[in-house]
């Protein structure tokens, strides 16, 4: 599970939470809006967990009023950037009248993390 904003591994991605991108082996960067990357963050925290609409609204969006409609419209937004790059692999759930659940066929990989950053 990725802590705080570190880097975590899918697969052969490399998201970056505090660059608002993720790469894969050998490839550019790929650019994620930054709404849409505490919106991911924050679910993958929670992978697997039901979150809460307000709770997801107080992480991303702190002393903020927030409209439904622009919480919906992030998670929409954010469901067509993990279907064009990772396929069905990393689905985001609506349980209707509650929140949101993000889930994924493959556990986080250190192995490739490690591989992929720099060494301090």
């Amino acid at each position: 599970m990725p802590h705080s904003e570190s880097p975590w591994a899918f697969g052969e991605w490399i998201i970056c939470p505090r660059q608002n991108q993720m790469t894969k082996a050998d490839h550019e960067a790929i650019p994620i809006k930054p709404r849409l990357m505490r919106v991911w963050h924050f679910l993958m925290l929670h992978r697997g967990e039901i979150v809460r609409r307000i709770a997801l609204t107080e992480a991303v969006w702190p002393e903020r009023s927030i409209t439904n409609n622009l919480v919906a419209k992030s998670i929409s937004e954010l469901r067509q950037v993990l279907l064009k790059y990772f396929g069905r692999q990393i689905r985001i759930e609506t349980i209707r009248g509650i929140g949101y659940r993000l889930k994924a066929d493959q556990p986080l990989d250190r192995q490739i993390l490690a591989r992929h950053l720099p060494r301090a």
